[in-house]
């Protein structure tokens, strides 16, 4: 077994169970499908948490905005009336009813709180800080009332929402100095600064569960976002794993097939067979036309250069041999002795027969590399391969081989002698050919009686 036949058998005994293509493609579309189907989905939830993610920092932004802001309102009302009950100017009653009625930043603050709270302690907590902050706003205009009193403002104006707020008897009877003492007790006294601090209390409290029950949201959105992101990344790695994996199956299974396939027919050979079910099917088909071609081709090539009778090779396949052997080459011509005589005698049928013996001690007696040819009706011819007129004892013991097997007469055929002629290219001279000087002595051979050889070296 040839290294190239070997190589090629255990390539295929590697491959017997080949897939096939529209199995790898089932199993792709399906993996392909179920992952980008899972992709999407984890794209999707993540769109989705990542939105509620962006609402809940909103919530947590806005609800800190709306602490901060109500705490600066209320300080500002506290500062504004503290203001007005030391310096007793009127623009610091203005600027308290201005944020009362007009800025109106705790209305909007404590609106945010509302909206974000639920039923629950913190909610709550909220009203009782919003009752405690109505409840110091009395008291705040209460002050103030006092103040305009004590200074004997009128209550018209900026002052008129003081109206609101009137004085008892007792708190009438006061003088200004004790007016605006009391004024200043009930903003700066330990119970207003009490008061004070519970609202302030209260709305931490109710911002600290709010805050909490955000930053749960916000912690609980984040994880699951990770998770999802997460998932996508490998559901992609998963993706581009599927493409490189088809790519790699495509040239494995396919296109590296077909690229042998392509070269081992330029070259006029037999497929291997690999890759895909398929293609291992085409490379079986090819390679059965291949071999019946191969086999047509070899018979026809056998009729072109081979005698139908004898089997041996014809006089076109022995110019082609002439033409191609020319140095270290013996000719020897063989004619039968009296070959009419033969047909005329025991009938064409006996001289076929003996043309057919005369074929096979022709190819028995010489070696693979020499070529014995029928060149015409009982003409035959040997190119003789290597040869030099120094193995000339070579030829001899062959031709007396030959001449004793035509002389046995044990296959019920008769006995017949030949006329040989030898000539060996080392001796031919410039102007002369190997066929001439073995038809010389072919023919010298003859005028000697027949039943014998004759070499070129011997005409004279």
């Amino acid at each position: 077994m040839t290294e190239q036949a070997s190589i090629a058998k255990r390539i295929r005994g590697l491959f017997t169970h080949a897939p096939h293509i529209r199995s790898i493609n089932a199993v792709v579309i399906i993996i392909a499908s179920v992952l980008s189907i899972l992709l999407l989905q984890t794209v999707e939830r993540a769109t989705e948490v990542s939105a509620i993610f962006r609402e809940v920092t909103n919530e947590h932004l806005a609800c800190s905005e709306a602490v901060s802001s109500l705490k600066q309102a209320s300080d500002d009302l506290t500062s504004s009336a503290r203001l007005f009950t030391v310096t007793h100017d009127i623009e610091f009653v203005e600027k308290y009813y201005e944020e009362v009625n007009v800025t109106k930043r705790r209305d909007a603050a404590l609106d945010v709180l509302r909206f974000y709270l639920e039923d629950g302690q913190a909610s709550q907590l909220l009203e009782v800080a919003l009752e405690e902050s109505n409840a110091l706003a009395e008291q705040e205009g209460h002050a103030m009332r006092l103040v305009a009193e004590a200074q004997d403002y009128p209550i018209s104006g900026s002052l008129e929402p003081l109206a609101s707020y009137p004085l008892s008897a007792s708190e009438l009877e006061l003088e200004p100095d004790e007016q605006l003492a009391l004024a200043q007790e009930l903003l700066f006294g330990k119970e207003y600064r009490a008061r004070k601090a519970s609202i302030d209390g209260n709305v931490d409290a109710c911002t600290s569960q709010l805050l909490l029950s955000i930053n749960e949201h916000q912690n609980e959105s984040a994880q699951l976002l990770q998770v999802l992101l997460t998932r996508e990344r490998m559901l992609t790695v998963a993706l581009l794993t599927m493409v490189v994996l088809t790519i790699f199956l495509v040239i494995y299974l396919i296109l590296w097939p077909i690229a042998s396939y392509s070269s081992l027919i330029a070259d006029g050979m037999p497929l291997i067979a690999a890759g895909s079910q398929e293609l291992r099917d085409l490379a079986h088909e090819y390679n059965a036309l291949y071999e019946e071609n191969r086999q047509r081709a070899d018979h026809l090539r056998h009729k072109a250069d081979h005698d139908p009778l004898t089997g041996l090779f014809n006089r076109g396949a022995y110019d082609d041999f002439a033409a191609t052997y020319t140095e270290h080459v013996a000719l020897m011509l063989v004619d039968v002795d009296y070959f009419k005589t033969v047909n005329d005698t025991y009938g064409h049928e006996v001289g076929d027969q003996i043309l057919k013996k005369v074929a096979r001690h022709l190819d028995h007696a010489f070696r693979a590399s020499d070529f014995p040819c029928r060149i015409g009706g009982d003409e035959f011819a040997v190119v003789i391969t290597d040869m030099s007129p120094q193995l000339r004892h070579v030829v001899t013991r062959k031709i007396g081989q030959i001449a004793q097997g035509m002389l046995d007469t044990s296959d019920g055929l008769p006995a017949i002698t030949l006329s040989i002629g030898v000539a060996f290219s080392e001796q031919l001279d410039a102007d002369d050919t190997i066929f001439k000087a073995a038809d010389r002595a072919l023919y010298l051979a003859k005028e000697r009686g027949r039943n014998g050889y004759t070499f070129s070296d011997e005409v004279g």
